[in-house]
């Protein structure tokens, strides 16, 4: 937004986004100033780098394949993490703009997650088809304007089909405390 004689001009989003369709971002969007984590939480830092993850070595990975009858995986986990943020929006009750991520109705796409891994060198200019990614959207929708859950849970589970392969299988995402 520019300030020109004290009026707001609004640029608009086709001078920032101009043809694209969608931008690709290594980290989680929308949850920023996080405890431990600070502007951006990186996907990595939540999945592999945390005190809550058990990551298994390569040699001693047991992966499942579709054959894999009566055997249990031995493979990286992470059960519970608990990362607490402060909420960036600004916040006003005569707002009239947007909704924003957490007011979005049920089943409403926040964002996409590819279903493989990608560096985040890569990611840049990557293309994904509709099969190449999940849609990340809240089940039971969010409290209504101006109301903000208390907390966010996202859950991400993945399939390890090699020693070091994984795939994402199920992501989503709900509102609670609001």
């Amino acid at each position: 937004m520019k300030q020109f004689e004290e009026n707001n001009i609004f640029v608009p989003s086709s001078v920032y986004w101009q043809e694209r369709a969608a931008i690709n971002l290594p980290y989680l969007p929308y949850f920023s100033n996080c405890k431990g984590y600070g502007q951006y939480i990186p996907i990595w830092g939540i999945t592999e780098q945390n005190y809550e993850c058990v990551l298994v070595e390569v040699n001693s990975t047991v992966y499942m394949s579709e054959y894999s009858f009566r055997q249990a995986p031995k493979a990286d986990s992470c059960f519970e993490v608990v990362v607490e943020c402060v909420y960036d929006e600004v916040w006003s009750d005569d707002q009239e703009s947007l909704t924003r991520w957490f007011e979005v109705d049920a089943e409403t796409a926040l964002f996409d997650f590819s279903i493989n891994p990608i560096s985040a060198s890569e990611i840049e200019g990557a293309e994904f088809s509709e099969n190449d990614v999940l849609s990340v959207a809240p089940q039971g929708g969010a409290g209504g304007l101006n109301t903000a859950p208390q907390s966010v849970a996202l859950s991400i589970q993945f399939y390890q089909y090699s020693k070091r392969d994984k795939r994402l299988i199920a992501i989503d995402i709900s509102f609670g405390k609001l």
